[in-house]
This record gives structure tokens, sequence and C-alpha cells, in this order.
């Protein structure tokens, strides 16, 4: 198999992404098409790598790249940036799955425009495994790919999760909720009240409305939601686990005898820390496309990178992409209803 990446996408890149494709690939067993200035690129290759992960190993040179600031449409308007270069490799054959860290708008652009939705979807959405308290991971879709939905996105939305929960999460019979304001049938505005019919009557495992907080309780193994309330949700868990770790650590640093609690306490602290962390699970794959496009978090370090390229092998080995172009079949036919627009 073979992953393009990205290696100039992200907060910090070439070096993280470049040392965490390295680990990838020896983790994984994969090939590695690293796109980006070949100039920072090669001094950042280890020398003491050896000659199999060397061979597995090449460089796709570009000096174009999309900030983090850019907008995301200027990726339409570069084709020779390393976020176009890596989707394009994908679209050409080259590659089996692209990877980027960086620009989340150019890479949701990149992935409709270059790679296009499977024939039936009507819109491509971000299906991001998040941690729970029973350790199972739930996927929350969309997690920020289209603000703006139907009643039949979010419809569709909850079909490709099922068939993603199913294949790599392992989950039977996928649960899926609705994500809501309240738990109580008729919460919502119209978007999701209307939703909450189209759901019920899907012939998917529907289990009703859901507040965010089920997410983290593993009450449900789908949530649904539209992009703008899916980025929402998954700010807020990432800000209150960075204020969990802080506020953690300044309780221990507070006098000597905290400071000793605080070292006895410190390996269940890691394994917790460690599972809340952004960093085991890597990236989300876009669902709806006619590909594998993996899209990291701006800030990820070598190991988010070293994860991301095994999301991109098992979402390609779990036939992923060809498991929803069949649910397709069915979903695509949705009418429209309620006055939103088919």
């Amino acid at each position: 198999m073979r992953v393009a990446v990205d290696a100039m996408g992200g907060d910090n890149a070439p070096e993280p992404i470049v040392l965490g494709a390295i680990e990838g690939a020896r983790r994984y067993n994969v090939e590695v098409i690293l796109v980006g200035d070949e100039s920072l690129i090669r001094p950042l290759l280890r020398a003491d790598m050896d000659g199999s992960l060397r061979s597995r190993i090449s460089v796709e040179h570009t000096d174009d790249f999309i900030r983090m600031d850019e907008s995301g449409l200027q990726v339409l308007k570069r084709p020779g940036s390393s976020m176009s270069r890596t989707a394009l490799l994908v679209k050409e054959g080259r590659a089996d799955a692209a990877l980027s860290m960086g620009n989340t708008g150019a890479a949701m652009a990149a992935g409709a425009s270059f790679l296009q939705c499977i024939e039936g979807v009507r819109r491509p959405a971000i299906g991001l495994p998040l941690p729970t308290i029973e350790g199972k991971p739930c996927l929350l879709v969309d997690a920020g790919a289209t603000a703006d939905c139907t009643p039949q996105m979010l419809l569709q939305f909850a079909h490709m999760g099922d068939r993603y929960a199913s294949a790599v999460l392992g989950a039977t019979t996928p649960r899926i909720g609705l994500i809501s304001n309240g738990s109580e049938k008729g919460k919502g505005n119209k978007l999701y009240k209307d939703t909450y019919r189209l759901l019920a009557s899907s012939g998917l495992n529907f289990v009703g409305n859901c507040e965010p907080n089920a997410i983290v309780h593993s009450e449900v193994d789908v949530g649904v939601c539209d992009g703008f309330v899916g980025n929402l949700v998954l700010k807020a868990l990432e800000g209150f686990s960075d204020f969990y770790r802080e506020a953690l650590s300044r309780a221990f640093r507070a006098n000597a005898w905290t400071r000793l609690a605080g070292v006895f306490a410190r390996p269940v602290l890691r394994r917790v820390s460690k599972s809340t962390n952004y960093d085991a699970y890597g990236g989300a794959a876009l669902l709806g496309v006619q590909g594998i496009l993996i899209v990291g978090h701006g800030r990820s370090n070598h190991v988010a990178v070293a994860n991301a390229i095994g999301v991109a092998r098992e979402t390609h080995d779990k036939r992923v992409v060809e498991s929803i172009r069949e649910a397709a079949a069915d979903f695509a036919d949705v009418t429209a209803e309620n006055g939103y627009a088919s």
C-alpha cells in the first residue's frame, strides 16, 4: 500500500510530518510518498534507516504549500501545492491514500474537488473516532467538513458512519444517535427535527437524540450532526482535555505533599492522558469521496502522524470506500422533504 503524505501541512512542518511518516512506514509496512520541498525533506530522512525502509520512502518535490491561515479554496487555484499534489496522487492511481495535517478547509476542498464525491453522496463528512470512558471509540460525523446541511445530508452521514463504525471500529449494528440539545424526542431546531424523522424510518439502528456527553459515556457508536456543531463538540472536548491536564498539573505542584502524591499517581494519569489525546487516533477519514483522504490536527507531532498512517492503512484494508459506495446505492434516492432542497 502507498500513502501520499503532505509533508508541508501542519503547524510545525515538515519535521514532525517526515519523522512520523518514517515511523508509520516502518510500523504499518507501507510505502510513503512525501510531498513537499525536497531541500527541506531530504535532510530529515535519517541515515540509520535500513535499506528496506529507505526503499519504501520517496519524495515528490513541490515548493508550494497552503499555509494554515490561507483560504481553503487556494488549493483549487494552486494544483501544484503540496496538499493538491497529495490528493492528486490518489486520483492518478500513484497512491492508495492521502494524508495531510495541514489546512482543514483546503483538505476538504481537495477531497471534494480532486477525488470527488461518490455518486449519490451530496457532501463529504469527517468521521472522527473519539475516546470514551468504556474505551471503545465513538465516531463523530461530521466533525467539520460540511457546516450547512439538509436533513438528507445528515441521513447520508449516518449511513456512512454506520459503514465506517462496522468496518473499522468493530461495532455490531452500530447505535446511531443524533446529537442535539436534549435526548427527548422533539428537541432541536427544524433541521434536527426533520432529520430525526428521516433517521427513524431509515432502517439504521437509530436510538434517538443524544446530548454530546453521550459520546464519552459510550451511549452511541456514531454521533451524527452537521459540521458546524461537530467542530464545536470537538473543540470543546479538546479544550476540556487541555484544562483537565493543566488543572491536575497545578494541583499536584501546590506543595510538597501534593507533589509526592503526584509521583504515585503519575502512571495512572499518563494512561488517562494518553486515552484523551488526539495523538492516539492520529487522523480522521473524509467519508463520501472516491478515495482515501485522512485529515489530521495541525498541531500533530510525529506520534500522531504515524498513527494517522495506521488509520489510512485500516481504512484501505477494511475497504471503507467500497462499503460506502455500496450503501450509496440505497441512500442516494432519498427525496426532498419539509422544504429542504434535495
